[in-house]
């Protein structure tokens, strides 16, 4: 979407595989590769990787969802080829040195610990248990302590090599830039990515309703989590029970 009202162009990414991927007993592998992607890359150490995006007020920030692993650039148009540089290197020429890793696993470690007791946490644990079963779908996308102890940076570096690809990449790229400067960027950026993802498919769940799960806690206030059949998000009725939802609480029903 060419749109020129201000002089900022976003650019979304998606690559298709996101923690539903991570292999068994070291889950978290995808939230922590998606912490590392400004720790260093290129000729730029961590510190000066960040320096430099802050300098040209640069959005670069990944995240990772169950069956996705997102990115997103937000960038002056004047600093565009600059912040597509930054880009470039971050997707192609990662760092992930071992000093950057440890100090990342420890900060995720450290929120997982402190969200252990949460009443909403474990309620919400314990719903996708209860459903999912032994269906990847059942465990914490951000991981668990002891599925973080366990990745290296072998782990890290293999993958990425299996997620990031141009085959399973959808862009979306909106603001003040032309098609034709938009096409370079796609070139330079995603280029020398891989043609193809290595991913492993993702079974289709079964969720096992009719179960009602109890935990015992020393509280003064009760967390409460349902869950109920709906629809596919494929489906063309998705839109209307999205609708349905936001009538019966927006933000309480998802």
């Amino acid at each position: 979407v060419e749109d020129y009202s201000v002089p900022i162009v976003s650019v979304a990414m998606s690559f298709q595989g996101g923690s539903a991927q991570d292999p068994e007993g070291k889950e978290g592998l995808a939230n922590l590769l998606s912490t590392l992607f400004d720790e260093g890359a290129g000729p730029l150490d961590s510190a000066a990787f960040q320096a430099r995006a802050e300098q040209l007020g640069i959005t670069l920030r990944f995240s990772d969802g169950r069956d996705a692993f997102s990115g997103l650039l937000r960038t002056l148009r004047d600093d565009r080829a600059e912040a597509f540089e930054m880009l470039r290197l971050s997707l192609n020429e990662l760092h992930l040195d071992e000093k950057s890793i440890d100090r990342m696993r420890e900060q995720l470690k450290s929120q997982i610990a402190r969200r252990a007791n949460e009443p909403t946490t474990r309620a919400g644990d314990a719903l996708r248990e209860g459903l999912f079963g032994d269906h990847p779908y059942s465990r914490r996308s951000v991981g668990t302590i002891e599925g973080l102890d366990a990745i290296t940076r072998e782990d890290l570096v293999n993958q990425f090599r299996k997620l990031f690809a141009r085959d399973n990449l959808t862009v979306s790229v909106v603001g003040a830039i032309s098609a034709e400067e938009t096409a370079a960027m796609l070139d330079t950026v995603f280029a020398a990515l891989p043609q193809q993802a290595e991913l492993k498919p993702v079974p289709e769940a079964q969720m096992r309703f009719g179960q009602r799960i109890h935990i015992e806690a020393d509280l003064p206030q009760t967390s409460m989590i349902m869950a109920l059949p709906a629809v596919k998000r494929s489906s063309p009725e998705f839109f209307s029970a999205y609708l349905v939802a936001q009538i019966l609480g927006g933000g309480t029903f998802s």
